[in-house]
């Protein structure tokens, strides 16, 4: 019997003393520097950092322990909170280092979704990859090339993707079509995954969201040089790309008519 509580009594201090030594200040973590911010505050991005970290539990070894800190439960907990983060990461500096050092990047505005583009308070910005992350500012305004709308069916715009996931694609045919100099205001995109792009010369241009963006402007560049639209294209209201191999076309005043690009 006296074995069997002697036993005990070792094993218990072994528990307390493994437990007491994790958490020893030298083997504590702490959150550090917060890099990256820009428009975000970063007491913000700190604060949401350490409410992760010091959540008030207790865990046989500690939350805070160099050796079992929850990096990555952090570095999830940051980009869900703050929609605005393309990435967020978090470091020591070397391996005996109790300090993290959190690293976020912000997102950059590529372009502008609004609810209607005639109402410019309810806007707001899109990245590349068609993330929509924040409300817009009459700055933001002026500084996002593209206004799109459309192609959203969440009732909350913000962490919405734009386009159904193919936001990359719009964007990148947006792209395609100004390198050609046609240059595009924005897009609208139909629930049917049709898309109506505002040129800047005055016309519509109208495709599919599956069409690809260098055959898109091959087949608009061919059919302003037909013999039909040559020397016309200020008069046009707008080019219909949508069905393969059929381009359809309406001058101002005039009826639609149909060509080959």
């Amino acid at each position: 019997m006296a074995l069997v509580v002697g036993a005990l009594v070792i094993a218990c201090g072994v528990f307390v003393g493994t437990h007491l030594a994790l958490a020893h200040p030298r083997l504590t973590v702490y959150i550090g520097p917060v890099e990256g911010t820009s428009v975000l505050s970063e007491r913000l991005v700190r604060a949401r950092a350490e409410s992760v970290l010091y959540d008030g539990s207790y865990r046989y070894v500690p939350r805070t322990s160099i050796l079992a800190y929850p990096k990555s439960e952090i570095e999830r907990s940051l980009l869900s909170t703050f929609e605005r983060l393309k990435q967020a990461e978090v470091t020591r500096t070397s391996f005996f280092a109790t300090e993290l050092v959190v690293r976020v990047e912000e997102r950059s505005a590529k372009a502008r979704w609004c609810v209607d583009p005639g109402t410019p308070e309810r806007c707001y910005l899109v990245d590349d990859a068609g993330f929509i992350f924040a409300s817009a500012t009459q700055t933001d305004s002026v500084a996002t090339r593209y206004v799109l709308s459309g192609g959203v069916e969440a009732r909350e715009p913000v962490g919405a993707i734009f386009a159904k996931g193919s936001g990359v694609q719009v964007l990148s045919t947006l792209d395609a079509l100004a390198s050609a100099g046609f240059v595009p205001l924005g897009a609208t995109m139909s629930v049917e995954s049709d898309i109506s792009i505002p040129l800047e010369r005055g016309y519509f241009l109208m495709t599919k969201l599956e069409v690809d963006a260098e055959r898109l402007v091959r087949d608009l560049k061919l059919i302003l040089g037909s013999e039909a639209l040559f020397g016309k294209e200020g008069e046009l209201e707008y080019v219909d790309l949508r069905f393969g191999n059929r381009v359809y076309y309406r001058l101002k005043g005039g009826q639609e008519k149909s060509g080959m690009p």
